[in-house]
C-alpha cells in the first residue's frame, strides 16, 4: 500500500497567513513601544550625566553655574556650555539623544547661566547657585530639535522662557561660532526649541537639584502663527525663570493666554 501525501488547502494557509498578520500587528507596536521606553531611558541617563557635571562645574566655580555670555545677557561672546563642561562629562556621546538624529540632542535654560538685574539691567557672569528658589522645579537641560546637519555638529544650544502664549514658549538660541567657548554668539533658531513629544509624548527634563524626569507637553502639537507644528512644553510645576514661582502659584490656567515678559 502507498500513503498518499496530503498538502496544505489554500483556504488553511490563508487563515494561517491571517494569523500570522493578526500577532504581527499586535506584536510590532508593542515591540515599538519596548524600543521607544529604553531609548527614553538612555536618554534619561544621559541628561543625569549632564545635569551632574553641571552641577561638579559649579562646586569648582565658587558656586556658580556655566555661563551664558560674557555681558551675561543678550550680547557679548557666548559660551558653548557643552565644550565647557567636556572635562567633567568626557565624552560627546552623552550629548545625543538615541531618539533624535541631532547631533547635539539637549539644550540649556539661558536662566541657569545668567541672573538678571533689571534694575541695573545687567546680567552676572554665570548664575549663583543659591539664587536658585526651587530647585527641584527648575529646569536645566532638556530635549530639542537639533539639526542632522554636520555644520552643526559642535552647536551649542540654549532654551529661553517667554510665557506659554505660543508652541514656541520656550524659544531657543544656538552658538553661531561654535569652534571655541567664547568665540561667538547666540542666535535664535528653532533647533533649540524643546521637542516636548519625542519620546512617547513626553521629553526629558534635567533639574538643577540633580534628578531627571520625562513629563508629557502642555499641549499636543499644533500649528500656530504660521509655525511647523509642535507640541507645548511642559507647565505645570516648572520654575522655568528662576523667579520661585510655578503657573499654579500665579493663578495661571491651563487654556489661558497668561503671558510673562522675558526679563521679570
Amino acid at each position: 500500500m502507498q500513503r498518499r501525501t496530503r498538502g496544505f488547502t489554500l483556504i488553511e494557509l490563508l487563515v494561517v497567513i491571517a494569523i500570522i498578520a493578526i500577532l504581527a500587528a499586535i506584536l510590532f507596536p508593542v515591540f515599538a513601544k519596548a524600543r521607544e521606553n529604553a531609548r527614553r531611558s538612555s536618554c534619561s541617563s544621559n541628561l543625569k550625566q549632564i545635569s551632574l557635571a553641571w552641577i561638579q562645574y559649579s562646586q569648582d566655580n565658587d558656586e556658580m553655574t556655566v555661563p551664558y555670555t560674557t555681558s551675561g545677557g543678550s550680547g557679548g561672546s557666548a559660551f558653548a556650555w557643552n565644550q565647557i563642561m567636556q572635562p567633567y562629562l568626557k565624552s560627546t556621546a552623552v550629548l545625543r539623544c538615541p531618539s533624535n538624529v541631532s547631533f547635539q540632542g539637549y539644550a540649556m535654560n539661558f536662566r541657569a547661566g545668567v541672573s538678571f538685574d533689571t534694575t541695573n539691567n545687567t546680567g552676572s557672569f554665570g548664575r549663583a547657585v543659591a539664587d536658585m528658589p526651587m530647585p527641584a522645579s527648575e529646569p536645566i537641560f532638556a530635549d530639542v530639535i537639533g539639526s542632522s546637519s554636520l555644520a552643526d555638529a559642535n552647536q551649542a544650544y540654549v532654551f529661553l522662557y517667554d510665557g506659554f502664549n505660543d508652541p514656541d514658549c520656550c524659544n531657543g538660541r544656538q552658538l553661531t561660532v561654535p569652534a571655541n567657548p567664547g568665540s561667538g554668539i547666540y542666535t535664535g533658531s528653532n533647533n533649540a526649541f524643546i521637542r516636548a513629544d519625542i519620546h512617547l509624548d513626553t521629553a526629558n527634563y534635567a533639574f538643577a537639584d540633580g534628578h531627571v524626569k520625562a513629563l508629557k507637553p502642555y499641549r499636543p502639537a499644533t500649528n500656530a502663527g504660521g509655525n511647523a507644528a509642535k507640541a507645548w512644553p511642559a507647565r505645570a510645576g516648572m520654575d522655568y525663570d528662576f523667579d520661585g514661582e510655578t503657573p499654579e502659584n500665579t493663578g495661571a490656567i491651563k487654556g489661558s493666554t497668561v503671558t510673562a515678559p522675558f526679563y521679570e
